[in-house]
C-alpha cells in the first residue's frame, strides 16, 4: 500500500502527523507532502528529512485545512507535480482552540470532499480521530465532540454509497488521548 505511493499528511509538521510522515518514508513512499499551517516549522522539518531520505521524497506545502480553496490548491499542486495522490492522512487537529470545530471537523470534511473529487480508484484516506471520540474525555468536551464527528464522517464516507462511486477506502485511527493530572 505504501511502497511507491504519493502521500499527503495534513498537520504533518509535528506530533502524530510528523511520526506518520517518517513511517511513510521508512516504508518507501515515493514522495510525502507535509501540509501544515506552521510554514516555518514545516520547512525546517523538510530540511531535516531531506538529509535522511533524499531531496525528492519529502516536500512542504502551507495549508490551513479550514480553507477549502487552499486545500484544493494543495491537491492540485500534488497531482500536477506527482501525477496522482494515493494516500491522504487527514490528521490536522487541535486539542484546545476557539476554532477547534472548524479545524477538527471542517478540515477533515474538506479533505474528504476533495479526496472524493481528485483521488483515483484504490486510493486511501485515513482520518485521525481519537479514543476520546470512542469513549469521551470529560476534561475536553469540545475535543471529544469533534472526534466523535470525525468518526461519524469516516463511517459515512466509508459506506458502500461512496465506495461504489469512487473505489476510495476511508478509515480512521484513534490514538489514545492521554491526560495527565495536574501536579
Amino acid at each position: 500500500m505504501v511502497k511507491d505511493s504519493v502521500a499527503l499528511v495534513t498537520g504533518g509538521a509535528s506530533g502524530i502527523g510528523l511520526a506518520t510522515v517518517e513511517q511513510l518514508l521508512e516504508n518507501n513512499a515515493r514522495v510525502v507532502y507535509i501540509a501544515d499551517i506552521d510554514a516555518e516549522n514545516g520547512e525546517n522539518i523538510v530540511k531535516t528529512l531531506v538529509k535522511k531520505y533524499g531531496n525528492d521524497r519529502v516536500k512542504f506545502l502551507k495549508l490551513d485545512v479550514m480553507q477549502l480553496e487552499e486545500f484544493q490548491n494543495v491537491f492540485e499542486t500534488i497531482i500536477n507535480e506527482s501525477g496522482r495522490l494515493d494516500i491522504l492522512i487527514n490528521n490536522a487537529g487541535v486539542l484546545i482552540s476557539s476554532k477547534l470545530f472548524d479545524i477538527n471537523i471542517g478540515g477533515v470534511l474538506n479533505g474528504l470532499k476533495l479526496a472524493m473529487r481528485f483521488m483515483k480508484k484504490g486510493s486511501k484516506v485515513i482520518n485521525t480521530a481519537s479514543t476520546a471520540g470512542l469513549s469521551g474525555a470529560g476534561q475536553f468536551p469540545e475535543y471529544t465532540a469533534s472526534k466523535y464527528a470525525v468518526i461519524g464522517l469516516t463511517k459515512a464516507f466509508s459506506t458502500n454509497y461512496w465506495y461504489d462511486k469512487t473505489q476510495i477506502s476511508v478509515m480512521a485511527i484513534c490514538p489514545e488521548l492521554r491526560v495527565w493530572p495536574r501536579v
